[in-house]
């Protein structure tokens, strides 16, 4: 079996740059230790050495924080992990006992791998590790909180789970893939249905257009024959008037003829008539009208006469001159002919090897033509043979996929049956196990029920108390308040004053002496202060403040006597600052009068007003006046007058001193310092509430807490009441599952027996066709042994060795030749380029001689025509004379002239007019032959186009070609000319387009049964991952539990599996069967705990890696986990990280992690009974 042999760790997590090595064994492999010391780093080390990237998975936030913490003044930083398989049953496949994984991640971030030392992909790493099953999946590592997330999971996700690991998502694939077919199968089909709909409408359609265009085409052949007819009447009629035409123009011609030769006669007297007149006309006026003419003849001879002389000496130069080019042109010929001879010599030469070379060819051909025909021959045998053995070959291969197909049907058909054999088993006992668990739950629901109704009185109960103590606790609630409230505003008044009093008190002002006295007012004789004694407007009261100022708090007493005992006892009590004024020394001396000045309103004592002590007044106000402003006071004041303002500015007699007063006010704090007793008073009082509030919050306390802890007693009843709720209603859903259930195993058991029935009869035919088959085969492997193809592929490859010797002489032959050929073509166009000099050179000499001749001729002529320009030169000049001599009388001689001149040109004009008549007559037949041979000449080709080369007997056919004419035109203009023709291609379409519809319809019918497949296919692998999972739960459980506990899976809708959801029900020890989710957390973690290990069974992998599996496990779970995982260790190598005892005692090998300087370290123990149970 392969496992894990050793683990060996740098400077991965908290191991530090020095090689850890984790030796391990097989079975349970345990790794302990404090919490921190990093035993969950080996597992990550694994997995990331096994190709593992998602830092999530390795529990960090990046790939670069797998580096160790300590490594920051280290140059040369790197990762390394390795993990050694044990190979010896070369479940890997290398030929090596070890099997070494190593992966290096440097700081960049790129990771290297290492297979035994050599580096290799990560996709080679992983292809290894997948054919046992060793890479890191979801499965064969279980990290921390993976049992919890598992325990969560809802009866959805279980299915999803088992689906994922037996890869039912191929099934899903190919029936999406096969669902798009179906729907493009549909579409095509319906295309094809909608466009045979329409082909069919089209048909119709054509159908009476393809009658009208033969119908049509019957009615042209019609009126082509009778338009033939017609032509050829007119053909016959034209050729009538063509002979007659021709009579005529021969007659009028013999006619013409003899009209002709009379004018001639006529025509020649007349010429001689006027010829005569013309010479005697000239001969009589010669002197008046050529005398000018002759002198210009003259004068241009003698210009013809010099340029004649200039010309033939011209041409004298060119003859001479081509009299000396032409022996050069001559000696270059002769030298070329020389060398055309030379060329040709050699050009023999040449012809005379080739001919030989060719005829060598020629024979070496017909050899290779008859190698080629041998050849051809033995290809044709061969191409048989190999036709035989492809055949014989095909057949041998479709017989062996027919077998090979037959054999896996076979196969799958006896899986089926044991596996319906072992499900028809499992669903008898499953009958039996409904019926008893049918019964515990009734009897299970009976006590819940009436536990139910014992719990629904004690929560009556309880909320009768809650509501009792609540009431008393609203009440103590309120009295609470209350006093809150009270001790709030006494605490708020008390302060407030307190610390006015306290700062008098502290500023020793004489408001607190006054206060102090005036308890004492009546053993004093104190009537009170002065600013309470006295009255006055407001308007007055800037100017009384400010001349009374200093005496507003003044104690006024009785008289003398009582104020000498005021300040005796104001010395005992180390009052502060004092003022009095006694009674019986206020009396007014002031008798002056008040002087009259503008702004003089009246002495100051008449504004103020006092009931107790009137004297009083005048004693302060009574030597002061009242003015309107500052410039009067200011003159009273110097006439020795006190004076004030309205707006408090005070003069002193004689300008003493003055004293403004704006804006002052009074203070008055005697009474809040009298109220210092009461404050004192009313702090006691708050003290005594403070305490009151103290005692009845006590009491309020230790009513809430009993008021708690009824109420926790009434959420315990409710949880309580809530669990035995979600019994009852798991109980009555497992008894509505089990009744379901049932009353389906009869049905599902019959189906299941009619199955097994089926797929037997079909594997004694598959076993009929299997022998079948092997006969076929025998047969065809004897025939195919029979056939001798080696003999021809003998023949074949000597043939061919001759083919490629003589191929290669040819070839060289060939080469020969064509070099040959190329030499004496480039001879003939070097022959061909002297040729053509030599012509050219010919050519030139001939134009050179006819030059030569045709200046001579010129010249010969020039001295002709200078000769005879000589002469008549001489003969004007003699004429000339002439005419200056000549002159006479010829009146008479002309008359008799026009007279007959005038007869004969009578004759002439009557001979020419009856010539013109007869022509006319001519030109009118010859132009109606010609118009008649014309439209002959068309009508018969108008007749060869309606297919008749020769003129038809005629008659009349008028009326028969105009009506069809008519009928012809109306069905042109709507006739389709195609329709025939689109007819038969459209029904030749549309038998294709059935075909098509055919197919169609059977390849959806195809892609239907291939979805049905799919779908019993994907549910027949899923139902037995299911029983497999299903088996393995029920073992599971009762090895940890005991026999008297179960676990099993149940389908919520086994009609509808991929619709419905898995639910694990678990029945611990005396306990009711409970859906998972139902379960506590330690009931919780061991379904999930079963159910894991259950889905491991279906993809085993050689170890399993557990991160703290057992942590939210008590001591008695965690014994029974321990149990599973020495049995599963006798299968796979257990890696199991845990902090508990009842696991570490088990194990084959334990390592203890602990650290020192921030680094981890190992220490290792072997169990001494490891080697008994290895």
């Amino acid at each position: 079996m392969v496992h894990i042999k050793k683990v060996e760790i740098y400077g991965f997590k908290s191991f530090g740059y020095k090689n850890t090595v984790v030796n391990m064994e097989k079975g349970v492999i345990c790794v302990t230790g404090p919490n921190g010391s990093g035993k969950s780093n080996i597992l990550d080390a694994i997995m990331f050495a096994l190709g593992e990237n998602s830092p999530k998975i390795l529990r960090v936030d990046k790939l670069r924080s797998l580096f160790h913490d300590q490594s920051e003044g280290r140059i040369h930083k790197l990762v390394r992990s390795s993990v050694s398989f044990d190979n010896t049953d070369r479940g890997i496949p290398i030929d090596s006992n070890t099997v070494t994984i190593t992966r290096e991640m440097p700081p960049q971030g790129e990771s290297q791998y290492y297979l035994n030392g050599k580096k290799v992909t990560k996709m080679t790493i992983t292809e290894l590790l997948d054919v046992v099953l060793a890479t890191p999946n979801k499965l064969n590592v279980v990290q921390q909180g993976m049992i919890m997330r598992i325990a969560e999971l809802n009866p959805e996700e279980r299915r999803h789970i088992i689906e994922d690991i037996v890869g039912l998502s191929y099934f899903d694939e190919k029936k999406i893939e096969s669902t798009k077919q179906l729907d493009e199968a549909d579409r095509r089909l319906e295309v094809a249905m909608a466009r045979m709909g329409e082909i069919r409408k089209r048909i119709d359609d054509l159908e009476g257009e393809r009658n009208d265009q033969l119908k049509f085409q019957h009615l042209e052949k019609d009126t082509k024959r009778f338009k033939a007819i017609k032509i050829s009447n007119s053909v016959q009629e034209s050729r009538k008037r063509l002979e007659s035409q021709k009579i005529v123009l021969e007659q009028s011609l013999v006619e013409t003829e003899k009209i002709y030769k009379e004018f001639e006669l006529v025509k020649i007297e007349l010429s001689q008539l006027e010829s005569e007149k013309t010479n005697f006309l000239q001969e009589v006026n010669i002197y008046s009208r050529t005398k000018a003419e002759v002198d210009s003849k003259i004068s241009n001879m003698i210009m013809k006469f010099e340029q004649l002389r200039a010309s033939i000496a011209s041409s004298e130069q060119r003859v001479k001159k081509i009299g000396q080019n032409i022996p050069s042109l001559m000696n270059e010929r002769e030298s070329l002919k020389k060398q055309i001879h030379e060329i040709n010599i050699k050009i023999n030469e040449l012809n005379s090897h080739l001919k030989i070379k060719e005829e060598d060819n020629d024979n070496m051909t017909v050899k290779l033509d008859i190698l080629n025909a041998e050849l051809k021959e033995l290809l044709n045998i061969q191409s048989e043979v190999n036709e035989q053995k492809l055949r014989l070959e095909v057949q041998l291969k479709d017989l062996e996929t027919t077998k090979g197909n037959i054999n896996v049907e076979l196969s799958t058909n006896i899986e089926r049956v044991k596996f319906i054999v072992e499900k028809l088993e499992t669903n008898t006992k499953r009958v039996n196990n409904i019926t008893n668990e049918q019964n515990k739950l009734e009897i299970f629901l009976t006590k819940l029920q009436n536990l139910n109704d014992e719990e629904l009185v004690k929560i009556s109960h309880c909320e009768q108390t809650i509501n009792n103590f609540t009431s008393k606790k609203t009440k103590i609630e309120q009295q609470i308040d209350n006093i809150s409230l009270i001790l709030e505003k006494a605490d708020s008044v008390a302060v407030r004053y307190e610390t006015k009093i306290k700062m008098v008190k502290n500023l020793q002002h004489e408001d607190y002496a006054i206060a102090m006295l005036l308890r004492y007012e009546k053993d004093f004789g104190i009537m009170g202060t002065f600013m309470h004694l006295v009255k006055w407007e407001k308007e007055y009261e800037r100017a009384i403040i400010a001349v009374a100022s200093l005496w507003m708090k003044a104690l006024v007493v009785k008289d003398v006597k009582n104020m000498l005992k005021i300040l005796d006892h104001a010395r005992k009590m180390n009052l502060p600052r004092l003022r009095m004024i006694p009674l019986d020394i206020t009396i007014n001396h002031n008798d002056r009068d008040i002087p009259v000045y503008n702004g003089v309103i009246d002495l100051l004592s008449n504004v103020v007003t006092s009931d107790k002590a009137p004297n009083l007044v005048d004693f302060i106000f009574g030597d002061t006046i009242l003015v309107n402003n500052a410039d009067t006071a200011y003159e009273l004041a110097k006439e020795g007058w006190k004076t004030v303002t309205m707006t408090g500015e005070m003069f002193e007699p004689k300008i003493n001193a003055i004293t403004l007063d704006l804006n002052s006010k009074i203070s008055d704090l005697t009474k809040t310092i009298l109220l210092s007793e009461s404050v004192e008073n009313l702090k006691d009082s708050i003290d005594l509430l403070k305490q009151l509030s103290t005692k009845k919050k006590t009491i309020l306390g230790n009513m809430a807490l009993k008021i708690k802890q009824v109420e926790n007693s009434r959420i315990n009843i409710h949880k309580s009441l809530a669990a035995i709720d979600s019994h009852i209603e798991n109980i009555k859903g497992s008894l509505q599952r089990h009744q379901k259930n049932s009353e389906d195993m009869p049905d599902r058991i019959s189906s299941l027996s009619n199955l097994q029935a089926d797929i037997r009869k079909n594997i004694e035919e598959l076993e009929e066709q299997k022998q079948e088959m092997n006969s076929k085969i025998m047969d065809i492997n004897n025939k195919l042994n029979e056939v001798d193809e080696q003999g021809v592929i003998k023949k074949l490859s000597e043939i061919g060795l001759k083919k490629i010797e003589i191929g290669k002489i040819v070839e060289h032959m060939e080469n020969e030749i064509r070099k040959q050929f190329t030499v004496i073509s480039s001879h003939k166009a070097e022959v061909e380029i002297l040729l053509k000099r030599i012509n050219d050179i010919v050519n030139e000499i001939k134009m050179s001689k006819e030059e030569a001749k045709e200046q001579a001729s010129v010249m010969k002529e020039n001295n002709k025509i200078l000769e005879n320009v000589k002469t008549e030169l001489k003969s004007f000049r003699d004429r000339e004379q002439q005419l200056i001599d000549t002159s006479g009388n010829s009146v008479s001689l002309l008359q008799e002239y026009d007279a007959k001149i005038k007869i004969v040109s009578d004759q002439e004009r009557k001979s020419s007019k009856q010539m013109s008549n007869v022509e006319k007559d001519i030109a009118l037949n010859r132009k109606e032959i010609t118009d008649l041979t014309a439209s002959e000449t068309k009508l018969m080709h108008e007749l060869m186009e309606y297919g008749y080369s020769e003129p038809l007997e005629g008659y009349d056919v008028t009326i028969d070609v105009a009506e069809l004419v008519k009928e012809y035109d109306f069905l042109r203009g709507s006739i389709n000319q195609l329709a025939d023709k689109n007819y038969i291609q459209i029904i030749d379409g549309y038998r294709g387009m059935s075909s098509r519809k055919n197919q169609l319809e059977s390849e959806r019918n195809s892609i239907v049964k291939f979805l049905e497949d799919i779908e019993k296919e994907k549910k027949q692998v899923f139902m037995e991952a299911f029983d497999k999972v299903n088996k393995d739960v029920r073992h599971i459980f009762s090895t940890m539990i005991g026999d008297t506990g179960s676990a099993w899976l149940e389908i919520e809708n086994p009609d509808d599996v991929f619709n419905s959801g898995l639910m694990l029900i678990v029945q611990f020890p005396n306990k009711p069967p409970r859906e998972s989710n139902s379960l506590s957390g330690g009931e919780k973690t061991i379904a999930a705990t079963t159910f894991l290990l259950a889905l491991q069974s279906l993809k085993p992998s050689p170890f399993y890696l557990f991160d703290e599996v057992d942590a939210h496990l008590d001591a008695q779970n965690t014994e029974r986990l321990s149990k599973i995982v020495v049995e599963k260790s006798k299968l796979s190598q257990i890696i199991i990280v845990t902090l508990k005892d009842a696991i570490v005692a088990k194990a084959q090998m334990v390592h203890g992690v602990y650290p020192r300087d921030g680094v981890s370290q190992l220490i290792k123990y072997k169990s001494p009974t490891a080697k008994m149970i290895n």
